[in-house]
């Protein structure tokens, strides 16, 4: 029921996730030499592979298409599934412009279509009891979030922020529950001088409930970092996922009481760290699995259209706030 357009750096992950839940009919790639890989997959054997993904509009048998390709080519081979009348699984970021992210909206609630967001870390468990921990108060008032997500490479087609940050914009807006209202910004490249896109940024997000969300991505960096941490007024958390136990709370802040002058006298916190015991599960499988479900019983996905056009709205006003600070 399902086609697969892209074979590239995250496509064979998508292909082996559908795969699993046997929904995959063709997959796609302009790459013959990536395809030659697959033709003789026992592994995939019952999948046609081919070029020409368009072919797969006029099939009545695939009633949704899985984007995988470079983020400029987003809009256009969804928009044409979407008015094919296939309900569409796309790869961060939804696109590039806010416009186009918008048509694409407007398109699959027009057709009644699905229309779902790869923003994969949404759906793991540790975001969810993040999330959880937030909600129950556990954490108090969430005051900052720290995101870094650096690493040396992989380089891509697209600067660092259009291939990183977007994994980045959609945890904050996802545990901070408001709108962007702010951006400070800067983006450097120092590999290639000639700026064709920046390797390394540093952004800013104020939202419209007061929280300050720092997020830093590096394609040069001497160590892989994934790592997450949420302050709030009663407990601080770290989320690091190159960690074993990933999540770890922390009973420390600073307690601040009036005294007789009108003063308020600071007191700091150091109670103690605990991990939470959480399902081990591959997120991107529990996402596979939530677009098929969405597609068979007509669910609005968690990552929808909206979803992931909230995320393009800010990834452009970082964009916008780079270019301005460039000049």
């Amino acid at each position: 029921m399902l086609a697969l357009v892209g074979l590239g750096y995250w496509g064979p992950n998508l292909l082996r996730n559908f795969n699993k839940l046997g929904v995959v009919e063709a997959a796609f790639d302009l790459n013959e030499s990536r395809l030659e890989e697959y033709y003789n997959s026992p592994t995939y054997k019952d999948i046609y592979f081919g070029n020409d993904w368009e072919v797969c509009l006029g099939r009545s048998d695939i009633k949704g298409v899985a984007i995988a390709t470079p983020p400029d080519t987003h809009f256009e081979i969804a928009k044409k599934a979407l008015l094919s009348g296939k309900h569409v699984f796309c790869e961060k970021p939804l696109t590039l412009k806010v416009e186009h992210a918008e048509e694409l909206v407007n398109i699959a609630k027009d057709k009644n279509l699905i229309l779902m967001v790869g923003h994969t870390f949404l759906y793991s468990s540790e975001i969810r009891k993040i999330k959880e921990f937030i909600e129950l108060g556990l954490l108090g008032d969430i005051l900052y979030i720290i995101s870094n997500r650096l690493n040396l490479g992989k380089f891509q087609k697209s600067g660092v922020i259009e291939d990183l940050m977007p994994h980045d914009i959609s945890i904050c807006n996802f545990l901070v529950g408001s709108s962007v209202r702010k951006v400070r910004a800067a983006g450097y490249s120092f590999i290639h001088s000639e700026a064709v896109f920046d390797e390394v940024a540093f952004v800013d997000l104020v939202y419209d409930n007061g929280v300050v969300a720092n997020l830093n991505v590096s394609w040069l960096y001497p160590v892989k970092e994934r790592k997450l941490v949420v302050v709030g007024s009663k407990r601080m958390l770290i989320y690091d996922m190159m960690a074993s136990e990933k999540i770890k709370v922390f009973d420390k802040g600073i307690d601040k009481k009036p005294n007789n002058y009108g003063e308020y006298l600071l007191s700091y916190r150091h109670g103690d760290t605990w991990s939470p015991d959480l399902p081990v599960i591959e997120p991107l499988f529990v996402e596979c699995s939530h677009f098929i479900e969405c597609i068979k019983h007509g669910i609005r996905p968690f990552t929808d259209g909206i979803n992931g056009l909230e995320v393009v709205k800010v990834l452009n006003m970082i964009l916008d706030e780079v270019k301005k600070n460039g000049d």
